[in-house]
């Protein structure tokens, strides 16, 4: 998919944005184009990836290896989905995105995981995240799913991009069961 480069601000002026890929090789030059990521894509995820962990502080905690994200978001049955974004044919972002489940209204619905722009002021101009999130939530409106969630820290910089989307707060606290604590908590059924 392409998505124009031209500035938008409500989500849907952005979903009408995608359109269908260039038949030809050649590209337009300044055109910003959202793909889906490719298993020779992998190094450069991994390194927009631990850019991103750097960028919230939580670089000490990346520990997913290249042969990972080649692993497990390539194959038959991918942990996750990547659509890159790609600018005059180099790559400036990343979004990683995951099927999940509401028991409560009983429908699927799409998990953004990972949300990156390596060039923020270029980011910015073209709106980048904008578009990455638009590119998710035409997969979901494709493939029927209800909505599409994210969690970002509370003294996330990049907060007013959500809520001029239209993204609603769901005032939930998320948790996290590390792995220690997860074998611990799974030992106390044996004891």
């Amino acid at each position: 998919m392409q998505i124009l480069d031209r500035p938008t601000h409500p989500i849907k002026s952005a979903l009408a944005m995608v359109t269908k890929p260039f038949m030809n090789k050649a590209r337009p030059v300044n055109t910003l184009t959202i793909r889906p990521a490719h298993p020779n894509d992998a190094p450069i995820m991994h390194n927009l990836l631990k850019k991103l962990a750097d960028s919230l502080g939580m670089g000490h905690l990346f520990t997913a290896t290249v042969a990972d994200i080649t692993r497990n978001g390539f194959g038959h049955c991918p942990y996750y989905h990547t659509l890159l974004a790609e600018y005059n044919e180099q790559i400036i972002g990343i979004v990683t995105f995951m099927k999940s489940y509401s028991t409560f209204n009983g429908q699927p619905y799409l998990y953004i995981d990972s949300l990156y722009v390596e060039d923020i002021e270029l980011g910015e101009n073209l709106h980048v995240g904008q578009k990455l999130i638009a590119a998710v939530c035409q997969k979901a409106i494709e493939q029927q799913y209800s909505r599409v969630d994210l969690h970002v820290p509370d003294w996330n910089p990049h907060q007013a991009l959500y809520e001029n989307l239209d993204m609603q707060r769901t005032g939930h606290i998320p948790y996290q069961i590390t792995e220690q604590a997860m074998r611990t908590l799974a030992e106390s059924l044996n004891g």
